[in-house]
């Protein structure tokens, strides 16, 4: 199947760290693949099928949303939206795709209207994959006015769409409902992929320690989580909890006796170090009722022999995830007293012997491979039944 890709990165951020490891098996499996993006940074993927165009930092600040709001149009990287499309006309007459697949996350706006430009110029069927809802639930904050409009700009491309997917069954429901179910022609769930560890783990080097990897910000709360570990070394005073990623101003307040034993670092490029270093890997949803989002970290955390201390709200896409791993796997609710004790439960697991086989299905649903398979499956089948338009 020849397969046009339009992403923005690979690599460079939680999306393009999700492409990457889609595309290292995507290649292997389906080699007939040409991708627009903006830069490439990564050398494991065949410099030859990449067309870049170098568009800087499509962000999105205050004044690029208050415009949306306005005028309920993107003017976002149009120039680049403008290349992309010439860029195209070159690969259609050379390669002549059969499909065009977008990949990309929340305000990916830009890349999504390159896709739909590339499908209806050129008459080619065109599937979108979000790494994100779109727009974000309403329990994130997100203003109303920006929420209308963030829809009415994603709606035609959803309605003009052969198929669509989203990370998680509950995700995929939640856009079908936003943009209406009869407008969806054909969905899928497609996972992110983890990204294989590049050591055989052994055991932890801190046998009492605690890691969260990755950016803490809007309604996800790590207070309680610091509260409860304040307690917690009461108990055992040879804890540690490691926070690892950007933070919001604001949301971590530590209280002077437990200042040596909570450490936060703003960055690192080797995430495993911590992995390697560590005894209980913890993931933290936001607490919001109905919320469809499911952290990238956690499919890597998946594959890692380590327990895991999963702070999410009930019904959440985390917990129906795991709901099947009982021995290597602790959920909590968002709480002091439940997370208390969680940290003992999940400390006692992590002590003892623990046979980790029961991640043996799971890793195989998120890994690389089964989740490159699944996407060329979902897609050869709509191309091959005739449900391209």
């Amino acid at each position: 199947m020849r397969i046009l890709l339009v992403v923005f990165d690979i690599n460079n951020s939680a999306t393009g760290l999700v492409i990457k490891n889609v595309l290292g098996s995507l290649v292997l499996q389906n080699p007939e693949l040409e991708i627009i993006c903006n830069k490439v940074t990564n050398n494991e993927i065949p410099a030859d099928i990449f067309y870049e165009i170098n568009g800087g930092n499509l962000d999105y600040d205050r004044f690029d949303k208050l415009l949306l709001v306005l005028t309920r149009k993107n003017f976002k990287g149009l120039s680049w939206i403008y290349k992309g499309v010439q860029i195209a006309k070159k690969i259609v007459d050379s390669f002549n795709p059969e499909l065009v697949l977008v990949i990309s996350s929340a305000y990916g706006f830009p890349v999504f209207e390159l896709g739909y430009r590339i499908s209806r110029k050129f008459n080619i069927p065109l599937a979108i994959h979000a790494v994100d809802p779109l727009p974000s639930t309403a329990g994130w904050g997100e203003n109303q006015q920006l929420r209308k409009s963030i829809i009415s700009i994603i709606k035609p491309y959803y309605k003009h769409a052969t198929i669509v997917s989203s990370t998680n069954e509950s995700m995929l429901n939640y856009q079908k409902n936003v943009i209406g179910e009869k407008y969806i022609k054909n969905s899928f769930v497609l996972p992110n992929p983890y990204s294989p560890l590049k050591n055989n783990l052994t055991a932890p080097l801190e046998q009492k320690s605690f890691v969260y990897l990755g950016s803490v910000y809007g309604k996800r709360n790590i207070q309680h989580l610091i509260d409860a570990f304040t307690v917690f070394c009461n108990r055992h005073q040879d804890a540690k909890l490691y926070f690892v990623g950007s933070i919001d101003p604001g949301k971590a307040v530590i209280s002077k006796h437990v200042a040596d034993k909570i450490e936060l670092i703003n960055w690192t490029d080797e995430p495993e170090i911590f992995i390697f270093r560590c005894a209980i890997l913890v993931d933290i949803d936001a607490d919001i009722q109905h919320d469809v989002f499911i952290s990238s970290k956690l499919t890597n955390y998946l594959v890692a022999d380590r327990v895991i201390l999963s702070i999410s709200p009930p019904d959440s896409p985390a917990r129906k995830l795991m709901q099947h791993l009982h021995n290597t796997v602790v959920v909590t609710a968002d709480s002091k007293a439940e997370i208390l004790n969680a940290l003992e439960e999940a400390l006692n697991k992590s002590q003892n012997l623990i046979d980790f086989g029961e991640r043996k299905e799971i890793r195989n649903y998120l890994s690389p491979k089964t989740v490159a398979k699944n996407l060329l499956d979902n897609l050869n089948s709509v191309l091959t039944n005739g449900n391209s338009f």
